[in-house]
């Protein structure tokens, strides 16, 4: 008796284990909304930009979450999602699931950092503030981007290179 009981509960578990992994694949939104809650108390939002920024993020941004970006990054037309915490830009890519791509540490946060995207198609352009041995770097990009806004300071615009596979960013002109 004892053994059936114990059959019949493994049987339990592994059908439980998979209806749970394929809800979790095939929501996508829930994941989305896994990560955002998973970061809830970490991810900037309005309360945390000083008065300036705040002011100037409400009055020029039509997104009122100024740690979040929801946008297809990749062009696989699934929407993936970026959050900045007081320390960190923090990527994730999406398709079944959400799977974190890139973090970027951008020292301690002052109260003027912000995200927002960067439109498909928008022509990203490096400063030439900062010294270099080639030209600027000139991209238009394929994808929606994530600009990094230090408000009054710079802006640091990161987008999805299929090439490198990776995350590249541009200091740009603000």
């Amino acid at each position: 008796m004892k053994r059936y009981i114990l059959i019949l509960l493994m049987i339990a578990i592994g059908v439980n284990l998979i209806f749970s992994f394929s809800d979790a694949s095939e929501n996508h939104l829930s994941s989305i909304e896994t990560i955002l809650n998973n970061y809830k108390k970490q991810i900037v939002n309005l309360d945390d930009l000083d008065q300036d920024a705040r002011e100037y993020f409400i009055n020029h941004e039509r997104s009122k979450r100024p740690g979040v970006v929801v946008a297809d990054f990749n062009g696989d037309g699934s929407e993936d999602v970026a959050i900045l915490t007081k320390g960190a830009l923090l990527i994730f890519m999406c398709n079944k699931s959400c799977r974190e791509v890139k973090t970027i540490s951008y020292g301690g946060f002052t109260g003027i950092q912000y995200v927002i995207p960067a439109s498909k198609g928008e022509l990203i352009e490096e400063t030439d503030a900062m010294p270099s041995k080639s030209a600027p770097v000139k991209v238009r990009l394929k994808n929606v981007g994530v600009h990094l806004d230090h408000y009054g300071k710079g802006i640091i615009v990161y987008y999805w290179d299929e090439q490198k596979n990776d995350f590249i960013g541009i200091n740009t002109i603000e």
